[in-house]
């Protein structure tokens, strides 16, 4: 995208690769291998089509970009999800960092992030930390997919800001490999950053700002599914140490936790510093449910929260199914006997076209006067007022469509009440319903399923009661 204009050409490289050069001969992109019964179609292609850009209209090169988890969506979604890749909406991060200063820093007068060292250590394609040029200085971009790293370099690489103001991709893109965030120790993860920053002159002298949104992948699930896209990969046991193994099953659960012992590693270090976490999550933990007390307990005797919203997920999210997104801000300041109270500014009705339309260059009065109205509007609510379960409020226990296999259906292809051709029969190891049940139920794609009468007798004949997956309720 960076190269491809209306002057670009085909060249070959030494190797017999090609490579698109463009803007009159001053922008030459990296070899591309193309297979020899191709080259004439795709050197056609690219020198009669040409990328439109337009800087006043938002459509930049950075633009596209932003837009590159969509493509790799296409190419692989079974990959995008396994590995929980929900890609942050390039406006949404800006609205995001525009309320950090404005509502955060906007109380503390005295500093901004400027005065962190922003670091995003699940970059995905980086529209976090390249949203808001002017408002971010030396950033550091780890990831754990080396294909993400290399796009995150090339898009800061074509804009003169980040060059300017410095970044720090971490590994080094040459190796081809990533980093992963979880299999380690913070002391050998962190040691790992400080190398690579030691060999461009730059120390680790500023408090960091963890600035993420890490993958929502829960991994109860089936293990071979996560193992054929290289999605499988362990957890350090310092981590588990706060979350504990329920809780680790989320993924995003055990980024906090590792972020938890790497800015227990820097205070210890520093005393004076007090870093900052600035994420999107589910609401499961910040509620908290019971399986997330325990590490909340830990987690709020370090962090003191300071704000956040809550938006829509299928709204500005590559993902199917529709809940609540938060975006929360915490200041490590440790106290063992706080007991954050979560309130956050509802704006689940903001959408994504209502952030496309405002120019996130324009000055920041004019910025302030257009978003302040959609702030006024939202409602402000309390995540951690207690509320009683539906198990409280029904008396009953979940009803789960899935079962153990019995002895008698030890080797059948057909112990579930799916659809004959469902593929599910073969893929899913445990039965959901049975093949000779009286009743109809719905799994969340809305496929029939066989169920039989349950022990509270809940099932019916008559449509006067509704039902809700396992996974909805999870939510």
């Amino acid at each position: 995208m960076a190269y491809w204009d209306v002057t670009s050409k085909i060249i070959e490289t030494p190797n017999n690769e090609l490579a698109v050069l463009g803007f009159k001969g001053k922008k030459i992109s990296d070899p591309i291998h193309v297979a020899s019964k191709h080259v004439k179609a795709f050197t056609h292609f690219v020198e009669t089509h040409y990328v439109f850009t337009n800087e006043g209209s938002g459509l930049t090169v950075d633009y596209y970009f932003s837009r590159f988890d969509e493509v790799l969506a296409a190419l692989d979604p079974e990959y995008v999800r396994q590995h929980g890749i929900f890609f942050t909406d390039d406006n949404l991060s800006k609205f995001a960092l525009w309320f950090v200063e404005r509502y955060f820093f906007g109380r503390h007068t005295e500093e901004s992030l400027n005065d962190y060292i922003v670091f995003d250590p699940a970059g995905g394609s980086g529209n976090l930390v390249t949203s808001w040029r002017g408002h971010l200085r030396h950033k550091i971009v780890s990831e754990l997919q080396p294909d993400l790293l290399k796009v995150i370099e090339k898009r800061m690489r074509q804009d003169p800001y980040h060059i300017e103001t410095g970044f720090t991709i971490i590994p080094k893109t040459v190796t081809n490999q990533g980093l992963n965030f979880l299999d380690r120790a913070a002391d050998d993860y962190m040691n790992e950053i400080e190398r690579v920053l030691a060999e461009k002159s730059l120390r680790m002298d500023k408090p960091l700002a963890f600035l993420l949104n890490p993958p929502y992948k829960s991994t109860d699930e089936n293990e071979d599914n996560r193992t054929d896209k290289a999605a499988n990969y362990g957890v350090h046991a310092s981590i588990t140490a706060h979350t504990g193994e329920d809780a680790a099953k989320e993924r995003y659960l055990t980024f906090v936790a590792q972020i938890l012992n790497i800015c227990q590693r820097q205070v210890h270090q520093s005393p004076d510093l007090q870093p900052l976490l600035l994420i999107f999550t589910p609401t499961s933990w910040l509620i908290p449910r019971p399986t997330y007390a325990g590490f909340r307990r830990i987690f709020d005797a370090h962090f003191q929260y300071e704000d956040g919203f809550v938006v829509t997920s299928n709204e500005f999210f590559k993902l199917q199914g529709r809940w609540p997104v938060a975006f929360t801000l915490w200041r490590y300041k440790p106290d063992p006997d706080r007991q954050n109270h979560v309130t956050v500014r509802d704006l689940t009705n903001l959408t994504a076209r209502q952030l496309f339309r405002f120019d996130w260059n324009a000055p920041a009065e004019l910025l302030d006067g257009l978003l302040e109205p959609v702030m006024e509007k939202a409602q402000v609510v309390n995540l951690g007022r207690e509320r009683q379960t539906v198990r409280e409020l029904s008396n009953q226990p979940r009803y789960n469509s899935y079962r153990n296999l019995t002895k008698q259906e030890s080797g059948q292809t057909f112990v579930s009440g799916f659809p004959k051709d469902d593929s599910r029969h073969k893929k899913l190891k445990v039965p959901y319903g049975f093949v000779d049940g009286t009743f109809i139920g719905f799994m969340d794609d809305n496929t029939p399923v066989r169920l039989k009468q349950e022990v509270n007798n809940r099932h019916s004949e008559f449509p006067n009661r509704v039902w809700f997956s396992p996974r909805l309720q999870k939510h």
